[in-house]
């Protein structure tokens, strides 16, 4: 029987190789538990950011062959490894829907099914294994480059580069002690490139993105924390003074913003109609908003005590408001795609990942479901211009007109969110075409 020609069956008992592949299958359990939060990240917000889809494609086809070479090799160890492959594929499905494939994407898929399909048909099972593994190399070079490219860490999953780093040390040791030289190779390169992706990460992690007083307002929200704040969000009490809305320590919303959010009302309502806001906050956008000349109102929340204020204020608006209670990652996907003419998006980062730049897994739902010359605008936690980044994002979503106006604000010094006294009004327009 098969099972009994297994390397691991062989030599079964306290030794190196019986060791080395139950650590390996340990480590390929967490690595499909990797996989699985890079997935739910991807899924979760929407975007494809900082993630190279080239990686991803090939990283699938690795493992394929991982479990090809491993039936071939009699290796349990490396056959359950390659059962991760599994996983992976909705993470490529999701880049695909996301963020797209371009040219350079579409041909290294084409490549690797050709390379998969020769490696299952011809019998040379550890050439093309190898060539497969050496071509994995080249990829996680591509994800440095696009970390790079971006300079920010997007919707990287950390835990998955982790995992797949102490993943990798283990088939270092375990291709020595079974003499497997082309495991060994890959295994050695992966490593180092894994340890350059995981430093890049916490240098683009550290803030180093911002290079003006923004880096202040995202060390103050570091330090106030977000520890299961995702979780907690929603039935967390909303505290709320003459000036300021706090939620989880976290300064929410400040009435200073008043002129910004009236600035924001004009620029969502200019072609009347629908309007979607998603964060309704201290209700002063939404205040603004019904003093323009519109159909309907519809508001997102997704805290309690805020939502109880919003369908209040519903109760007494000039015009008609659909309230709707939790995330928009939760709601707007029952949304059918060309409803509003005007959306205006202000929610509060919610984990670290999302300090000023919140708004940018927004973009591909917002594009969805505004009409053709529909506008977009929001909390755009910019000082005067758009970064490199912010116009790549609305790129990618589609977006081509891409305006804006610079609001004059004056946070109290004690704001630990804003220090500027300028902020970015973005003007963001679907299906015309225009300039920044």
């Amino acid at each position: 029987m098969y099972w009994k020609e297994l390397v691991e069956v062989q030599n079964f008992g306290f030794n190196a190789i019986t060791i080395s592949a139950i650590i390996i299958v340990i480590f390929s359990i967490l690595e499909s538990w990797g996989i699985y939060k890079q997935n739910k990240k991807i899924w979760d917000k929407k975007s494809g950011e900082s993630v190279s889809v080239a990686w991803f494609i090939y990283f699938m086809f690795m493992l394929f062959s991982y479990f090809v070479y491993g039936i071939f090799t009699k290796e349990a160890a490396i056959i359950i490894n390659g059962l991760a492959s599994l996983f992976v594929v909705p993470i490529v499905v999701g880049l695909w829907r996301f963020k797209g494939f371009s040219k350079i994407d579409f041909f290294v898929f084409l490549l690797c099914v050709l390379g998969f399909v020769v490696m299952l048909i011809f019998p040379f099972k550890k050439i093309m294994f190898l060539l497969f593994s050496f071509g994995s190399i080249l990829a996680l070079i591509a994800q440095l480059v696009e970390m790079h490219k971006t300079k920010a860490v997007g919707v990287i999953e950390i835990k998955l580069i982790r995992v797949y780093l102490v993943s990798t040390a283990v088939f270092v040791v375990y291709s020595i002690f079974v003499n497997d030289w082309p495991l060994l190779i890959i295994s050695v390169l992966s490593f180092i490139l894994l340890v350059i992706i995981l430093l890049s990460y916490y240098r683009f992690m550290a803030g180093s993105t911002f290079n003006d007083i923004r880096s202040t307002t995202y060390y103050n929200r570091i330090k106030i924390g977000f520890s299961s704040l995702v979780k907690k969000w929603k039935g967390s009490e909303a505290v709320f003074t003459e000036h300021t809305l706090e939620i989880e320590g976290h300064p929410v919303m400040e009435d200073w913003e008043d002129g910004y959010m009236k600035e924001l009302a004009e620029i969502a309502c200019m072609n009347g109609g629908d309007i979607l806001e998603v964060g309704f906050g201290m209700g002063i956008s939404s205040g603004y908003i019904h003093k323009h000349d519109i159909l309907s109102h519809t508001v997102i929340e997704a805290n309690e005590d805020v939502y109880k204020r919003l369908v209040m204020f519903s109760f007494i608006a000039k015009h008609i408001i659909k309230p709707l209670f939790g995330f928009w990652q939760e709601i707007t996907k029952f949304i059918p795609s060309e409803t509003f003419d005007g959306i205006l998006f202000d929610t509060y980062p919610i984990t670290k990942e999302e300090i000023h730049k919140n708004h940018f897994p927004f973009f591909c739902e917002a594009f969805r479901l505004l009409k053709d010359g529909g506008v977009l605008t929001y909390y755009s936690d910019e000082i005067d211009s758009f970064s490199e980044e912010h116009i790549n994002c609305l790129r990618r979503a589609g977006f081509t007109d891409i305006q804006s106006m610079v609001c004059v604000v004056n946070p109290p010094q004690d704001c630990k969110y804003w220090k500027s006294d300028r902020i970015l009004a973005p003007i963001i327009f679907k299906g015309r075409k225009g300039g920044e």
